[in-house]
């Protein structure tokens, strides 16, 4: 099962019919977490330990404190530097996948 949020899976909806197709087959298989202060906390605290924070996007920092919940987690990302940096600051151990 994949964990996703809103944030992160907005922007694969953009009306693009053969995307669209394979969005909603990730989304059947997704469970979706909102966004509650604990964990936008923890998101900002991250970004915090990172020394060039204003390059790393909130949402990447938030994808991390999301997945520091399950031990061992992966995410799986075409852009693995920012989360990576973040990984590294996590609390349990994260494992990036290039796509």
């Amino acid at each position: 099962m994949f964990s996703l949020r809103w944030g992160v899976i907005s922007p694969l909806g953009a009306g693009w019919t053969r995307f669209d197709r394979a969005t909603n087959r990730v989304l059947a298989l997704s469970a979706l977490h909102d966004v509650d202060e604990s964990l936008a906390r923890r998101a900002a605290t991250l970004r915090t330990q990172v020394q060039r924070s204003r390059a790393v996007s909130a949402v990447d920092a938030v994808v991390v404190a999301l997945a520091e919940r399950w031990p061992d987690s992966q995410i799986v990302t075409s852009d693995p530097d920012d989360i990576d940096v973040l990984a590294d600051c996590a609390e349990s151990r994260i494992r990036t996948v290039r796509v």
